[in-house]
């Protein structure tokens, strides 16, 4: 990343927003370039771009750093738009196909996230529970913890 593609994305979300940042004079502006690359300088110049686009298409204000690293971290964190409720689904989906005695080919088929959560509840409970929406709430609750976490905390590593 550097400071010339920090300016153009500005310049693009001055264009895009109308707020008091459009109004800034150009030593304003070169202030925010400096911050902006202070914080911004060790992300991918793809993403970034890619996250400046989301931004323009669903934001309603000018953005702020946390806005932009937050986008970033959703870009970068493919599971962070996982659904549980969908989640859920193929998990039953796969003990039904799968069965007791193929955990290993039901959890290769499941990504991080979701296998990481039923290893946790553990996957022979899945297959004899017999009340299963105790399960699914279990299921919900640590999926959504989880994706909080890497929201909160890119650098933490999925466990």
């Amino acid at each position: 990343m550097n400071r010339e593609i920090i300016s153009e994305a500005i310049a693009t979300l001055r264009f895009a927003f109308n707020s008091a940042v459009s109004n800034y004079n150009q030593q304003q502006v070169n202030a925010m370039i400096e911050v902006w690359y202070g914080i911004l300088k060790d992300e991918n110049p793809e993403v970034f771009k890619e996250a400046i686009k989301n931004i323009i298409e669903h934001n309603k204000y000018f953005p702020n750093i946390s806005d932009i690293k937050r986008e970033i971290t959703i870009i970068s964190n493919p599971d962070l738009k996982l659904n549980g409720n969908e989640e859920w689904e193929k998990v039953l989906e796969l003990v039904r196909k799968c069965g007791y005695y193929n955990e290993d080919k039901a959890l290769a088929n499941m990504n991080q996230i979701t296998r990481n959560i039923v290893r946790s509840i553990g996957y022979q409970r899945l297959c004899q529970s017999e009340n299963i929406y105790i399960e699914r709430k279990m299921f919900l609750e640590m999926f959504e913890n989880k994706k909080y976490v890497i929201e909160h905390d890119e650098k933490k590593l999925i466990e």
